[in-house]
């Protein structure tokens, strides 16, 4: 491992406290949990369109086909990946079901303030190592 790889290891270590997505004064099931988050690519799109839309969209909330469609990606990956972040507590079904643009009716999606602070972190765990 080079300096600068180790020196990117070392701010991000003292940036985020070991403890994933949460904060340094959250209880330590909260630590526990976002710990154990894995979020990749298709994930952090999700959560990226999600946050998007819910900054400018009243209700927001989208549906798989519609993030599918913003985002440009097939629907054979992005998709599989609304279960395992509802377990994971990142998003969740708003209740409300719609026609969407393919004319099926189906769930609306929503991001939670987990997710959203889960999403920040990635983004600055990002910005950190792109300027250490």
């Amino acid at each position: 491992m080079s300096d600068e790889e180790d020196e990117r290891d070392e701010i991000q270590k003292n940036l985020f406290d070991g403890h994933g997505a949460a904060r340094r004064d959250d209880p330590d099931t909260s630590k526990e949990a976002a710990l154990k988050i894995k979020v990749g690519p298709l994930k952090l799109i999700v959560l990226t369109e999600l946050i998007r839309v819910k900054k400018i969209q009243v209700p927001p909330g989208l549906t798989i086909k519609e993030v599918k469609l913003n985002t440009g990606e097939n629907m054979e990956t992005i998709s599989p990946r609304f279960a395992p972040m509802r377990r994971e507590g990142l998003i969740f079904f708003t209740g409300e079901k719609r026609q969407n643009p393919g004319g099926r009716i189906a769930q609306v999606w929503d991001v939670t303030d987990f997710g959203i602070r889960v999403h920040t972190i990635i983004e600055a765990r990002k910005f950190a190592l792109d300027y250490a």
